[in-house]
């Protein structure tokens, strides 16, 4: 038995034409940087969350170490809520990504100076005192116990420069081909992909827009897609 067709109601012509598609196109493969960049800053925001999150319970003791979790947290909670930036396609995001994996490096950095100056715990209050009566086996252990100090907290420095300061260059290296893809592709292509993407219009002064908005007396400017005629 044939099945009556399917109203879909009123009809509106396609108003894109192959032109306009490709364009889509070309600016869809020079985001994939930013898509990217905005799966990193997901990634990245949730683990540093995680992180300040569950270490609280175990540094509730130490006012150095529960100001840490709580910058953790703090900072991954920012990144997570700052890579929506990404998603409405504003350039400016990228910079505020970048001064928050600054701070969390600072953090980080700050931290293990201040274990670095306040040395490691006292032998005797690890072992019981029970080393005291073989002092060589005591200033061997203590001499380790420095040493693992300084390796773990200066390493801790270094890696906190080194990492941090890679991903905060990283996204600025994002916010470079975001604002080239605005110089190098028409605006209403740019807003299309940030509706889709984002659910949201990038504003003019946070992506630096330089190209001129369609006068609204003549609606087939250059910035609006109009269909070729037939």
């Amino acid at each position: 038995m044939a099945h009556a067709p399917l109203d879909l109601g009123p009809t509106r012509a396609d108003p894109l034409g192959p032109a306009d598609y490709a364009a889509l196109a070309r600016a869809g493969s020079a985001l994939r940087p930013v898509r990217r960049g905005e799966r990193v800053a997901g990634a990245s925001g949730l683990i540093t969350l995680l992180a300040g999150l569950i270490s609280l319970p175990f540094v509730l003791g130490s006012g150095v170490g529960l100001a840490l979790a709580v910058s953790l947290a703090v900072v991954g909670w920012r990144e997570m809520f700052l890579r929506k930036g990404l998603r409405s396609l504003e350039p400016m995001a990228c910079g505020r990504l970048a001064r928050n994996q600054l701070l969390l490096g600072a953090s980080l950095g700050l931290y293990a100076i201040v274990q670095l100056v306040r040395g490691p715990a006292d032998l005797g209050d690890i072992t019981g005192g029970q080393l005291d009566q073989v002092p060589e086996l005591a200033a061997s252990a203590d001499g380790i116990m420095r040493l693992v100090h300084l390796g773990v907290y200066g390493g801790l420095v270094v890696g906190a420069v080194v990492v941090q300061g890679s991903q905060a260059l990283y996204y600025k290296r994002v916010g470079k081909k975001l604002r080239r893809a605005y110089a190098e592709h028409p605006i209403w292509v740019m807003r299309v992909h940030a509706a889709a993407w984002g659910g949201a219009m990038p504003a003019r002064a946070a992506a630096g827009f330089s190209q001129p908005e369609p006068d609204s007396a003549d609606p087939g400017g250059d910035n609006v897609p109009t269909r070729a005629a037939a």
